[in-house]
């Protein structure tokens, strides 16, 4: 029996033991990525404006970081609440809800307690969840192929950021297209899919030594990573590949706005200056807009969507909001960012999978009981509310203002920019 298992694995293997080579080696390179991979030529920019938490900067800064603070307030002191009273608790409510006439089938309840990111029982969303997740499963296949099946001088490994004539040339380039080939119809065969985890891992950890800062527009790829890694026979989508999932786009889309948008500044910057209408239409509404506050502005609002996607707080709207973003840059920029199709698919998982919790609800019960204990275990509304606010604005400043700091205020001194 073992032998036979060993023969039917060993193609798989060898597969994943070419590309994890080659991804190894690649040599570092300067990425072409979404901001690289659009031409992106830029005119003369105040670089400064990115490297100094002060002024415009420290205003925009503490007012996302109090944005996020309401939001996840939000959460806890108002969405939470309105979930609870539209979802019935027990068979006895559920029973006498539906004998008045106001149980939640109701349209306007579902689409709240839905929207709300609660459990709407329903074999049409079942259906539609199980085919977004068999699309998330297999669309990484489609992209890999295409990637191989671009011209001379215009192939691409993984993604658009990572050209295949930066890391090989001539036959080792032919070799490389032929293994991502070979990879993206594996990946449609929807076998082996904990060995295409362990690949997928080795891929990112090549990308990241071979091209260092521009590697985080392959933060997405942890998404499917974790997908097939945790992958199990007899469940669709299990809690360890949901929260792959939200962990690879979440920080994905975090870093994408952070890093291509206030370190490079002048990837997006560039974008702006070659798609103009891109900025003139934010600017009828906000007309001190500059290029660089325009930058600055988009990395904050990319930032907290992928902050709020990371925690699965309004996970349904912003899942939403994100692939509608992603969608638009496909008409947009067209067939160039036809990849986005990718994120666009983990996005619908999210959309249409109910979610399990936010990541904050254990370090919120935490500073309750803490808060309770040092209130001489005195029961109060009050003490709820006060720990909802404490730990609200400790996500604000931690999760969101001190990244921003760092990147604006210290690694420019760090790194000589």
């Amino acid at each position: 029996m073992k032998r036979c298992r060993s023969r039917r694995h060993s193609p798989a293997v060898v597969v994943a033991v070419v590309a994890v080579a080659v991804a190894t080696l690649v040599a570092p390179a300067r990425a072409l990525a979404h901001e690289r991979w659009v031409k992106h030529d830029f005119q003369p920019f105040d670089h400064a404006y990115f490297q100094s938490m002060t002024g415009q900067v420290l205003r925009l800064s503490l007012a996302a970081a109090a944005a996020v603070a309401v939001i996840v307030a939000l959460w806890y002191l108002a969405a939470a609440g309105l979930r609870e009273r539209v979802t019935p608790t027990s068979a006895e409510k559920q029973a006498e809800r539906d004998r008045r006439g106001r149980g939640v089938h109701h349209p306007l309840l579902a689409f709240v307690q839905f929207f709300l990111d609660g459990y709407v029982a329903s074999p049409a969303l079942a259906r539609i969840e199980t085919a977004a997740v068999a699309v998330f499963a297999r669309l990484p296949g489609l992209v890999l192929l295409l990637g191989a099946a671009q011209g001379q001088g215009e192939a691409w490994f993984v993604m658009p950021s990572f050209p295949v004539e930066t890391i090989a040339h001539g036959t080792a380039a032919l070799v490389l297209r032929g293994i991502e080939a070979a990879v993206g119809l594996w990946i449609l065969t929807g076998r082996g899919q904990v060995l295409l985890g362990y690949l997928f891992l080795a891929v990112f950890a090549g990308l990241c030594a071979g091209y260092r800062l521009a590697a985080v527009d392959a933060i997405p790829v942890l998404a499917s990573a974790f997908f097939y890694l945790f992958a199990r026979r007899g469940t669709t989508l299990n809690a360890r590949q949901l929260a792959g999932i939200r962990l690879g786009l979440g920080v994905g889309f975090f870093m994408l706005g952070l890093v291509n948008k206030i370190y490079d500044a002048h990837l997006f910057i560039g974008v702006g200056d070659n798609y103009p209408r891109l900025v003139a239409g934010p600017r009828t509404l906000l007309p001190w807009l500059t290029r660089e506050s325009w930058s600055f502005l988009t990395a904050l609002g990319e930032m907290t969507f992928g902050l709020l996607l990371l925690l699965g707080v309004f996970s349904r709207l912003t899942s939403l909001a994100l692939a509608l973003i992603f969608g638009n840059f496909i008409f947009v920029f067209g067939w160039a960012e036809i990849v986005h199709l990718y994120p666009i698919a983990g996005f619908a998982v999210l959309f249409f999978h109910p979610n399990p919790g936010a990541a904050l609800d254990g370090l919120l019960f935490r500073a309750h009981v803490r808060l309770w204990r040092a209130m001489g275990y005195r029961t109060s509304h009050m003490l709820y509310r006060a720990s909802v606010v404490a730990v609200a604005f400790a996500v604000g400043a931690v999760l969101l203002f001190a990244p921003l700091y760092l990147t604006v205020e210290v690694a420019p001194r760090v790194f000589g920019r």
